[in-house]
């Protein structure tokens, strides 16, 4: 019996849900690989602009001390869970999930930003 972790493929079998593509899997269309790495770019572009405003608070004292390590902790969260998204590739609706879920810290960091500073 397959472990809960572990999902049935039609092609492949049992596997895990994110998993880098092996030679014999086909190829994913070009459409969706452009929305993939056009919302990860996107999420990309946001937070580095949300990260230079941490930054630069930061750097001039104006963040409180609880500022730092939450921004950065939420910005790892969602970094990982765009990096999940393209381990899923092979999926159907997977990547699209967790480039939403990616969505949720970044607005989450915007917010904090928002608030404390």
């Amino acid at each position: 019996m397959p472990s809960p972790t572990l999902t049935t493929d039609r092609d492949h079998g049992p596997e895990a849900p994110l998993r880098l593509p092996r030679p014999d899997d086909p190829a994913p269309r070009s459409g969706r690989m452009v929305a993939i790495c056009g919302w990860a770019a996107l999420l990309a572009l946001v937070g580095l602009a949300v990260g230079a405003r941490a930054l630069f608070a930061v750097a001039s004292g104006a963040a409180p001390d609880w500022y730092e390590p939450t921004v950065v902790t939420v910005g790892a969260v969602g970094a990982a869970l765009t990096a999940a998204a393209f381990l899923a590739v092979q999926r159907t609706r997977l990547p699209f999930l967790l480039l939403a879920a990616a969505t949720v810290p970044l607005v989450a960091n915007l917010v904090i930003s928002a608030v404390a500073l």
